[in-house]
């Protein structure tokens, strides 16, 4: 499961990445793809960490700034009793809306 959100440059509006091609009349079909690709990265970046015999997190935050900062979140909460939905609402909790 992968969540996407971005801020349009000058807003502090978070946008989801689903919204992406009916917002800014993005081929579906492109989009998927890239969507599908990211998906991939980070699959095998999470199998990386069990290769090296790192403890695998349950939870990747990437944040990337205009300038260029980059700053990544591992998170390692037991999220095995959470549902699809339940996951996404106390990740936006956290990150988007900054309740800890």
């Amino acid at each position: 499961m992968l969540f996407l959100y971005y801020s349009p440059a000058g807003s502090a509006e978070h946008v989801y990445s689903l919204d992406i091609p009916d917002e800014y009349e993005v081929c579906r079909e492109t989009f998927d793809q890239l969507d599908e690709q990211l998906y991939d990265n980070v699959k095998a970046l999470w199998n990386e960490f069990k290769i090296h015999d790192e403890e695998p997190w349950t939870n990747l935050t990437l944040s990337l700034q205009d300038d260029g900062k980059m700053k990544i979140d591992y998170d390692y909460s037991d999220l095995s009793d959470l549902n699809p939905v339940e996951k996404r609402k106390r990740w936006e909790s956290k990150y988007l809306y900054g309740e800890k």
